[in-house]
């Protein structure tokens, strides 16, 4: 016999009330999503060490794992000898952070944990840096090894086209201004080297890389590659600078005429050479340096030396024995002669002149 059809309704709706309400509560508890993707961790439970990762989705990449360590195929072999050693039971995966699958936010946080852990076993570049890769001695005698010897750029050169891009890269570029302090390093360090000298292990070194060095004998520059290298050391310490440089040199140093040194300036710039041996002491002049000194100092006459100054250089005199027992050769001194006839010539020219004009007959 059928049953009424008011009963078999409300069979019917109760429960799907009661399900409906059940899958509206469900919702809300999953509100939060939980990734299968972020940083994990794989600790041996034996010694304690761990090695770090990032996955896309967990089991899987637990999977991938397990299965190169049981083949002994994995690509850590600080992970693959600890899992030979220990077996697969002192190995745990754990979960560390869930991370939304975004490569870039997936690199920093596993960035970040290797900072905090400091995992053992990582020995790849972690989330994009050489965070935790530490070499052995070992391998870095082999990689120094490995290197003695080599000159990959030996005979190579840039392309015209590469030079090209490296010098536009390179105009308008200025260099990063130094602070106080880093300044203050460089001093320091450059009076550390100060008088420095290389030991004469050091030097026998060097003399022995340099024997038998023929690399330029018999070698004869071009004059289009001697234009070159004048062109590109002009301007440069040590070296003739351009005549645009040297007119900024005299408009800077025609400013400067005149202008007093300060007290507090000249006392560091005595504290600064005092001690320091001259850097042409010893260092015999060319004929045509001193030909140049020569016509350059004749007809010039010093300023007259104050009371103080000549007191100053009594006082430095005073038993200075320099050229006790030395003469001036026989052609250094026909040259003060003649210098002092030159001398004594001019003076009576002056002073008849001026008598001259005095009594009205010059002209």
């Amino acid at each position: 016999m059928p049953r009424p059809k008011r009963s078999t309704f409300t069979s019917w709706r109760q429960p799907q009330r009661r399900t409906h309400r059940r899958v509206r509560t469900n919702v809300k508890q999953r509100s939060a999503p939980v990734y299968q993707s972020g940083i994990y961790v794989i600790e041996n439970t034996v010694n304690g060490k761990q090695y770090v990762g990032r996955a896309k989705h967990f089991p899987q990449r637990w999977r991938t794992h397990r299965y190169e360590l049981n083949h002994n195929i994995h690509i850590n072999p600080k992970l693959q000898n600890g899992w030979n050693k220990y077996g697969p039971s002192a190995f745990v995966f754990r979960v560390l952070e869930h991370v939304p699958t975004d490569e870039t936010l997936l690199k920093a946080r596993e960035t970040y944990w290797a900072a905090v852990l400091r995992p053992w076993y990582n020995i790849q570049n972690i989330g994009g840096t050489r965070l935790g890769q530490v070499m052995s001695a070992e391998t870095r005698a082999k990689l120094s090894a490995a290197k003695k010897g080599q000159k990959p750029w030996l005979g190579k050169r840039h392309t015209v086209e590469t030079r090209a891009k490296m010098s536009l890269a390179s105009i308008g570029r200025k260099k990063p201004s130094m602070s106080s302090e880093t300044r203050a390093k460089y001093r320091e360090a450059g009076k550390r080297r100060f008088g420095w000298r290389h030991t004469d292990a050091a030097r026998a070194k060097m003399s022995e890389a340099s024997t038998g060095n023929k690399r330029c004998v018999g070698r004869v520059l071009s004059s289009e590659t001697r234009a070159k290298i004048s062109a590109a050391h002009q301007g440069k310490p040590g070296h003739f600078p351009s005549e645009e440089t040297r007119t900024k040199l005299q408009a800077a140093a025609d400013k400067r005429k005149g202008v007093p040194i300060s007290a507090e300036q000249r006392a560091k710039i005595s504290a600064t050479l005092t001690g320091r041996p001259s850097p042409m002491r010893g260092v015999p002049l060319a004929e045509e340096t001193k030909a140049k000194i020569s016509a350059t100092l004749t007809g010039h006459k010093y300023p007259p030396r104050s009371a103080e100054h000549r007191a100053k250089m009594a006082v430095k005199a005073t038993g200075n024995t320099n050229w006790l027992g030395k003469h001036h050769t026989p052609e250094q001194l026909a040259k003060m002669r003649e210098a002092q006839q030159v001398r004594r010539q001019d003076e009576r020219d002056k002073r008849e002149a001026a008598r001259a004009l005095t009594q009205g007959t010059l002209f």
